[in-house]
């Protein structure tokens, strides 16, 4: 029997050569940090955490990457977890809670980066756990955040039955910090609308802001000539009772609640309502007060609970740039939606029409233009062009959907 020796040069050459090709093979670990942490950020914090195992070079990675997402669902699997819950008792419920809460501490604790783009929990989480809560809205906005989320009914069983969390009121001293924050979503969280003002007033950047399930709210005003909020959102508010509004950037304002005062001051640029609940009835019923700005609008969006024993004609501004109006009715068997049609026939300019909630298709008639404006129309070769496109169009959806005779076309030529 032959044994071939190895000598200690030719084992050195041999241990160089597969040092090398391990290093050509581990190409991405000698990326800079800054394309490590964009590779990073696209994966969830629980992944990204994962990586540190992989070499020295990635054991602190992770530990700067711009978006921290606790989503449950990364430590728990969200779909056995909403069962689950249904039959734990209040010791193993308890046992989740705080499982999560020590792994969002665990991270922020190695959390070494600068700033951060997104902060976000998300948890049954309510008053109980307010000391740690506290300190996280204390670490984002130490972090320079620029977008803070705070969702703590997704994963709720009884949420009437529990004192939420209130959001902390800033002090003066972080005032600075704040600067940064462009976008704020607080769901199933407690703040008054004091403490909104304020936030609005010392975050100049603040763009969007959110607010749903929230008791401690009554009264809220959103005014200042320096504010750069363009998109608003105020949801199941309960006690919520005025709203005043005067913002020259706002873009787009939703309400979904009962009926609260609005006060429309001085919104310029406001062209997307939405309003959901006991309100969209009002604003049909007192759709004359939005005339100061109704011209401007583009979007509307209404979702009615019922609808009117009597219909009544009533008159609507006009307007002018609408292009997009749904609508979702939660109506009965034998009522109308006849009370909407003078809405229709105010806004000349709709382009997108969508009807939600209807059990069963009857009709739909189209006639873009009657025939006794058409012949004194000055416009009517351009108009005509611009019809016959849309009558191709209704035909396909005609043939594609199978309408037959529920789909009427009338003054086409």
């Amino acid at each position: 029997m032959m044994f071939k020796l190895i000598t200690g040069r030719k084992w050195l050459r041999k241990s160089v050569r597969a040092k090398k090709q391990k290093r050509e093979e581990d190409k991405i670990s000698g990326l800079p940090d800054e394309v490590l942490l964009s590779i990073l950020s696209l994966l969830s914090m629980k992944e990204a955490a994962r990586t540190s195992v992989l070499a020295r070079r990635w054991r602190k990675v992770w530990t700067f990457i711009p978006n921290l997402d606790f989503d449950p669902s990364q430590v728990f699997r969200s779909l056995a977890l909403k069962e689950r819950r249904k039959i734990l008792g209040a010791r193993d419920n308890k046992m989740l809670v705080d499982k999560y809460i020590d792994w969002v501490n665990l991270a922020l604790e190695a959390y070494q980066g600068y700033s951060v783009d997104e902060f976000r929990v998300q948890f049954d989480l309510d008053e109980k756990h307010s000391c740690h809560i506290d300190k996280w809205v204390y670490f984002a906005f130490e972090k320079k955040v620029k977008r803070l989320v705070m969702e703590f009914q997704e994963y709720s069983m009884a949420t009437y039955n529990k004192k939420l969390y209130s959001f902390p009121p800033l002090c003066d001293t972080t005032f600075k910090s704040r600067r940064s924050l462009t976008a704020l979503e607080l769901i199933g969280v407690n703040i008054s609308g004091c403490v909104v003002e304020y936030l609005i007033a010392s975050c100049p950047s603040l763009r969007q802001l959110s607010v749903e399930y929230s008791d401690s709210m009554v009264g809220l005003k959103v005014s200042g000539e320096s504010l750069c909020l363009e998109y608003l959102k105020l949801a199941y508010c309960d006690n919520l009772r005025s709203i005043y509004i005067s913002a020259a950037n706002l873009l787009s304002f939703e309400y979904r609640g009962l009926g609260a005062k609005i006060t429309f001051a001085n919104v310029p640029k406001l062209v997307e309502l939405s309003f959901r609940g006991n309100y969209s009835e009002y604003i049909i019923r007192n759709f004359p007060h939005l005339s100061n700005f109704a011209s401007q609008l583009v979007t509307l969006k209404l979702a009615v609970p019922q609808l009117e024993e009597k219909v009544k004609r009533r008159k609507f501004p006009l307007l002018a740039h609408l292009n997009n109006f749904e609508l979702k009715v939660y109506g009965r068997e034998f009522e109308t939606l006849l009370a909407f049609a003078p809405l229709i026939e105010a806004a000349p300019s709709l382009v997108r029409f969508a009807l939600d909630n209807a059990i069963a298709l009857e009709k739909i008639i189209i006639a873009p233009m009657d025939s006794y404006r058409m012949g004194r129309c000055p416009f009517v070769d351009d108009k005509s062009k611009e019809i016959q496109i849309i009558k191709e169009q209704v035909m396909k959806l005609k043939y594609e959907f199978s309408l037959g005779d529920k789909l009427i076309l009338r003054n086409f030529w």
